[in-house]
């Protein structure tokens, strides 16, 4: 083989093992929907919802992103069991949620949409979910992947409603 043909060779499998490494380190990411975009499918087919309330500044927010939001078990659940909205609570934009249009209030330094969704109970993070036809039930603080998939699986099992959260807890077994 000339010296070409093998440095050919040692670059092609250099390159293939890169990209396998690489590949490895691609995790997958939850889908976030604009607050338009969940709204328009929620009206078509009812599911839960889950929105994650942050701040550009929120240490904890970031933490509960790189470490809860971009497990693979924890993304490929609420991608594919909720409608998903990541809301800025600062964000100047007034949102469009369930028919009303929601708007910054400089007085507070936040949008409307957030003191509706947590019911005024304002932390960073908040994680807030919407079951099918019901109320926003918002859990303030960051969450780890245990404490998070115990939340999400009760109201992506459609257990809500149906299963007092004591009963549930009793029965549960994390698989993360």
């Amino acid at each position: 083989m000339s010296k070409f043909s093998s440095g050919l060779v040692i670059a092609l499998v250099s390159l293939v093992s890169f990209g396998f490494k690489h590949a490895a380190d691609i995790k997958t990411k939850v889908n976030w929907q604009t607050t338009d975009e969940v709204t328009t499918q929620y009206t078509a087919e009812k599911k839960p919802i889950i929105v994650d309330i942050y701040t550009d500044w929120c240490h904890y927010c970031k933490v509960m992103d790189k470490t809860t939001y971009s497990n693979d078990s924890v993304a490929n659940y609420i991608n594919k069991h909720f409608y998903r909205a990541k809301l800025n609570a600062e964000s100047k934009t007034a949102f469009n949620w369930m028919g009303k249009s929601y708007n910054y209030i400089p007085k507070f330094k936040l949008n409307e949409l957030v003191i509706n969704l947590t019911k005024g109970n304002i932390v960073y993070p908040s994680t807030v979910i919407i079951p099918p036809n019901g109320e926003p039930q918002s859990v303030g603080g960051a969450l780890s992947v245990k404490e998070l998939e115990l939340l999400i699986k009760y109201f992506g099992e459609d257990k809500f409603g149906k299963v007092s959260w004591e009963d549930y807890l009793k029965t549960f077994k994390s698989t993360w």
